[in-house]
């Protein structure tokens, strides 16, 4: 693998600019899973966690392999909490579906369903 181009978006929590990351044995373990990952299945899909303390680079690893490897099938969602409603309006607008969320947890979760079984979909909730 070699070191990814600068035209790549800086996810660096701290923003370096001009910074070029340098993969590590981890960052090449978390590319391996996700080729494993998306493939399962014939590409059906699977899923995967990533867990580990504070820092280490998960998300930064995550999104920058998958720039690669699913870059026009991914969408990221931050989650800001613990309730499983923000998790479905995140869900719900990151695929641009109309209006609000709808308050009734099966309509909102058919429609979310229906959007993402057009195509293939990668789906990353940070701090899940």
């Amino acid at each position: 693998m070699t070191t990814p181009p600068d035209t790549n978006p800086n996810y660096h929590y701290l923003g370096l600019a001009g910074a070029r990351p340098i993969l590590t044995n981890a960052s090449e373990e978390t590319y391996a899973n996700l080729v494993t990952t998306l493939g399962a299945d014939n590409g059906n899909g699977a899923i995967m966690c990533i867990h580990g303390g504070v820092g280490l680079g998960k998300t930064f690893a995550v999104n920058l392999h998958l720039d690669e490897l699913a870059p026009h099938t991914t969408l990221r969602i931050k989650v800001s909490s613990a309730k499983i409603q923000a998790l479905r309006a995140s869900l719900y607008n990151k695929l641009g579906l109309p209006g609000e969320a709808p308050a009734n947890s099966t309509r909102c979760e058919t429609m979310i369903k229906s959007a993402l079984s057009e195509g293939p979909r990668v789906l990353v909730v940070d701090e899940a």
